[in-house]
């Protein structure tokens, strides 16, 4: 309910504040691992919105990079990203949780799975911007990438400290978690566009 989601979302919030003791809001029984996942549904219609802003930019991106623009019909776009989207949510969590016990994180792992699905409410926040500009044709491209840019920046600095936070590991350790995170998705959901090629 909308009780249980807006506790989820303060506590992330105050992650994102660097507040350790915001990782208390979740719900990190074994019920709350699985209803953490109802973030991607929270989430999903901000990922559409961008994706339809980034369709749109994608020409004007191109040019300003001097690159050849790909275009790809919206219907195959739009069943290749739900794929890749999908992916997203799942393989990092099945994939860490198949190697908690050897990286010595398995007590530890509910709760970092709860705090990281949730905290894409705070991620999915900082591509507003983008999503608004965009739609609205008024970014320019060096905002457009700027606006990117420090989104990113930012989804990779909040991970990182959840990571910290939530395994109680070091920085270095947290940021190695994140890496494969980042490239686990990004390589499955090449994989996933590559595959709509050939068919």
């Amino acid at each position: 309910n909308l009780a249980y989601i807006d506790r989820a979302f303060r506590a992330s919030l105050g992650l994102a504040r660097r507040d350790k003791s915001a990782m208390d809001g979740f719900d990190v029984t074994a019920d709350g691992f699985y209803r953490s996942f109802f973030a991607a549904v929270v989430v999903l219609p901000f990922y559409a919105l961008y994706l339809l802003a980034d369709r749109k930019m994608g020409p004007i991106i191109a040019a300003y990079l001097k690159v050849e623009a790909r275009e790809v019909a919206l219907l195959p776009t739009a069943a290749i990203e739900s794929l890749v989207y999908l992916q997203n949510w799942i393989a990092f969590p099945l994939v860490l949780g198949l190697f908690a016990r050897q990286l010595r994180i398995a007590h530890r792992y509910v709760p970092f799975i709860v705090a990281y699905n949730w905290s894409q409410l705070i991620v999915v926040l900082t591509i507003v911007p983008a999503i608004l500009l965009g739609l609205s044709g008024t970014a320019t491209p060096a905002t457009w990438l700027a606006l990117n840019f420090a989104s990113t920046a930012f989804t990779i600095y909040l991970h990182c400290y959840i990571a910290a936070t939530a395994l109680q590991m070091n920085m270095l350790f947290a940021a190695g978690i994140v890496v494969f995170d980042i490239a686990l998705t990004l390589s499955l959901g090449q994989i996933v566009r590559l595959l709509y090629q050939f068919t």
